[in-house]
């Protein structure tokens, strides 16, 4: 049988107060499940194998959702915005690096997927590196120079199998 997980920040506040142009842990701490009891909501980290258990082949995916807030968001071709899967705390030992797409004016959408083989205790986060805008937002509620994600479980979200 598969085992894995899904995580969003659905039915929860907005994250923000993300900083500009450094990167940084994404919170997902709603589970929708996880059949192997690996996920820790609290610190939005997934170990697949638990100790005591066999290295094995996982895959990892999601989508970050931002309301504006990022700069580049005009510009389809090159916004200023990337995702990283983290393993053990160190962004260069594995990335899966995110794709940009430009949604609707003042959003962002970045894709990101990976597989790696963990071993015992290994641990995955993901992060994220956006530049703020200090561009008028057309949504009321962000304000210029901040990073707002969006709270809808189908819009942000990550989940690991294996």
């Amino acid at each position: 049988m598969a085992q894995g997980f899904y995580a969003h920040n659905g039915g929860v506040a907005r994250q923000t107060g993300f900083p500009s142009a450094s990167y940084a842990k994404i919170n997902f701490n709603t589970v929708r499940f996880d059949t192997n009891g690996g996920y820790d909501a609290v610190n939005s980290r997934w170990t697949p194998v638990l100790v005591g258990g066999n290295p094995t082949v996982v895959h990892i995916s999601g989508r970050l959702f931002i309301n504006g807030g990022a700069a580049s968001l005009n510009n389809p071709v090159n916004p200023t915005a990337i995702a990283k899967i983290r393993k053990n705390g160190a962004i260069d030992r594995f990335t899966g690096d995110g794709d940009c797409v430009y949604c609707l004016p003042g959003c962002l959408s970045i894709g990101f997927a990976g597989t790696d083989l963990a071993q015992p205790g290994d641990f995955y986060e993901l992060i994220a590196f956006i530049t703020a805008s200090q561009d008028v937002q057309p949504f009321p509620a962000i304000v210029p120079g901040t990073i707002d994600f969006d709270n809808n479980e189908f819009h942000h979200f990550w989940g690991g199998s294996f």
